[in-house]
C-alpha cells in the first residue's frame, strides 16, 4: 500500500506493509530527487516494525507522518526528525471506516495547458 505526499518541497511516496497477522506495520518514505526526467527515488526513512495495525494518512508540512492506528481507533503523529510519537485518542468511532485523508499540495509556477481536440 502507498500514498503520495510532499516532504520538504519534494514529492514523497509513503509505502507501508502489515504482517500477515495484522500485528505489525512498517513504513518507508521515498523522496524523489532532482528536477529532470530521470529523477531517482531514494529511501529517506524506514520506520518500524511498529506493533499494531496502522494506515499511513500522509505527511504534514512540519515533518510529521500521520498514522491511523486502526486497532485502537487513534491517530498517531510520528515526527520524522526526532522520532517522537504523539497519540490522538478516539478519532474514529467505527474502525472499519476511515473518514478522512491528509491532502498535500505544493505551489509551483508550472503551466498546465489544456489542449482541445478538433472534431
Amino acid at each position: 500500500m502507498s500514498s503520495l505526499s510532499v516532504l520538504i518541497d519534494s514529492l514523497a511516496l509513503v509505502t507501508y506493509k502489515v504482517d500477515r497477522l495484522g500485528t505489525e506495520s512498517c513504513f518507508y518514505i521515498w523522496v524523489r530527487d532532482g528536477n529532470g526526467v530521470k529523477d531517482n527515488w531514494n529511501k529517506k526513512y524506514s520506520i518500524g516494525p511498529i506493533l499494531g495495525l496502522y494506515v499511513a494518512m500522509g505527511i504534514r508540512r512540519n515533518g510529521e507522518l500521520l498514522l491511523l492506528w486502526v486497532n485502537e481507533r487513534h491517530m498517531v503523529s510520528y515526527k520524522l526528525d526526532t522520532q517522537n510519537i504523539k497519540e490522538y485518542h478516539n478519532v474514529v468511532d467505527d474502525p472499519a471506516v476511515i473518514p478522512f485523508r491528509v491532502l498535500s499540495y505544493a505551489e509551483n509556477l508550472v503551466s498546465v495547458k489544456r489542449q482541445c481536440l478538433a472534431s
